[in-house]
């Protein structure tokens, strides 16, 4: 079952956010209340959508970002994806991620792009539902 993101489900979310990258492969160092105020902030961002899928009634997944106009078809920026950490592996990603992409295409989106870290757990991942590596695009960081 799936759900467009509303502000309501932002709790339940942020404790799953926090619970999926502060593990592996990202180790990060969230907190519920700062998850939730990124999940709001980005929900909140024009052309925001974002997909949550429920296993059994539990929240197994949301995938969030935001579309944006470009010169030759409208773009999708996916923000922030993430599985239930108690479901990792069994193929709720996947499945997510392709209902993700058929409701995007549903609404006139041409690409989707995004960042994500450099293991063969994140990066393999997209490789093996047809995304490819730019090569031509970096990041750059300052710390100011």
């Amino acid at each position: 079952m799936y759900e467009v993101m509303k502000e309501e489900h932002i709790p339940l979310l942020a404790s799953m956010y926090t619970e999926s990258f502060n593990s592996a492969p990202w180790y990060d160092k969230w907190t519920v209340d700062s998850a939730a105020k990124r999940l709001t902030q980005m929900l909140h961002c024009e052309g925001a959508y974002g997909l949550i899928s429920y296993d059994n009634y539990e929240i197994s997944g949301m995938i969030l970002g935001n579309h944006e106009i470009y010169y030759d078809c409208m773009h999708f920026n996916i923000k922030e994806f993430c599985v239930n950490q108690k479901m990792r592996g069994t193929g709720i990603g996947s499945i997510l991620l392709e209902e993700f992409e058929k409701r995007l295409r549903e609404m006139g989106i041409g690409d989707i792009y995004l960042f994500t870290t450099r293991t063969l757990q994140t990066e393999g991942f997209y490789q093996r539902k047809g995304y490819v590596t730019n090569a031509e695009i970096i990041r750059m960081d300052k710390n100011i």
